[in-house]
């Protein structure tokens, strides 16, 4: 089962009320020997299930938990490439080190620029406002990337940017 990192999962189980319960490992569960814990795993986990019944009966199971980690990414929607050393080049931002694609288009769908392997939270990663060596007027530009996210598919992101002076 999948979950999003910090999300809760209560299973409910139909087994005899005098039935014997243990779940373990007891990490990150609510209680190991009830019909209906609240699962909340940190990290990917399989926990296992042995239910006794009165008769002697056992009967064993598993459940296994992949945690989806959260990664928070910033896409700027503005910068202004003035050589003043505050926001002169379009590049994302995260939480953690990211890397990505990025194409860079002008409203006419033209490509004004395309880098790979680019690293997020890295100032000269990205964009300068340039296109052939030449700078480009402000205006609104299509930015279209691809973002590797660790634990996760590749994600893609389609945002407008203002290019300002």
């Amino acid at each position: 089962m999948v979950i999003q990192e910090g999300a809760s999962v209560q299973v409910n189980l139909d087994v005899p009320s005098d039935a014997v319960i243990e779940w373990s490992p007891d990490i990150d569960i609510s209680c190991t020997d009830c019909s209906n814990p609240v699962f909340a795993p940190s990290d990917d986990m399989t926990y296992f299930l042995t239910v006794t019944t009165a008769a002697g009966c056992v009967e064993m199971d598993t459940i296994a938990f992949r945690v989806e980690q959260q990664t928070e990414v910033y896409i700027p929607n503005v910068f202004s490439p003035n050589q003043d050393g505050i926001n002169d080049v379009f590049s994302i931002f995260s939480d953690e080190d990211l890397e990505y694609e990025m194409h860079i288009y002008d409203r006419w769908g033209n490509l004004m620029f395309s880098g790979e392997q680019l690293q997020s939270n890295n100032t000269y990663d990205g964009w300068d406002g340039t296109h052939r060596g030449q700078t480009c007027k402000p205006g609104v530009y299509v930015f279209h990337g691809v973002l590797s996210i660790p634990s996760s598919n590749p994600n893609q992101a389609d945002e407008n940017t203002t290019y300002s002076r």
